[in-house]
């Protein structure tokens, strides 16, 4: 997993300078040992010129401070879902779960869930895949969100928001570009629509 790879990484630009000293230390003849130095302070040099074009190909100029809060950028990119975060965290206790679009790895989704720490039917995809070790849980409530958001059977629909013990429903960007056969009027007959924002809807599903 390339997790494991950043404490290799750390461990190996520990033990770099020990390396290169000695390997150079053990060098005898002093024609091997200035050619060998050089290389080694070009490769190293090479490496220190990083950090430069690394920060400011992902933070820009650094010419604006965007602060420390990891939510900020939502409440411009996704408003909607802003503001539902913040309506979940204001008014809603304990642990119940939502629904929301899955998404695949390192995408916007799941950005409710995420923000609010509440449990949701599936996030991504591939992870939760890799975490059980097997597509087939996964893909099998995927395929339940699928039909819960298209269906236009409330029966059916409440039948699988019971499976999974739904008590709010996301209807917003997400929802929309995953679904775009999406039938929203089944909620409103399932539950009440406890806010909306931008476009985004929250339905509370009645037992």
């Amino acid at each position: 997993m390339f997790k494991l790879t950043y404490q290799a990484f750390v461990m190996f630009y520990i033990s770099s300078g020990y390396i290169i000293v000695t390997a150079l230390g053990a060098i005898k003849k002093n024609h091997f040992r200035l050619p060998a130095t050089i290389v080694s302070s070009v490769v190293i040099s090479s490496l220190l010129i990083y950090p430069y074009f690394g920060l400011k190909a992902y933070y820009g100029e650094l010419k604006s401070y965007k602060g420390l809060g990891g939510i900020k950028w939502l409440s411009s990119a996704f408003p909607g879902e802003y503001q539902a975060v913040a309506w979940f965290n204001q008014n809603v206790k304990g642990q119940p779960v939502i629904l929301e679009a899955p998404g695949d790895s390192y995408t916007d989704y799941n950005v409710i869930s995420s923000y609010t720490g509440l449990p949701t039917v599936s996030g991504w995809f591939v992870h939760q895949w890799l975490w059980r070790g097997s597509a087939e849980i996964p893909q099998a409530r995927v395929t339940d969100i699928s039909a819960i958001y298209l269906s236009k059977d409330p029966l059916e629909a409440k039948r699988l928001l019971n499976k999974y013990d739904v008590e709010y429903v996301i209807v917003g960007n997400f929802e929309r570009e995953k679904f775009p056969g999406l039938n929203e009027e089944k909620f409103t007959k399932l539950g009440k629509q406890v806010f909306v924002s931008e476009g985004t809807k929250i339905y509370r599903i009645m037992p």
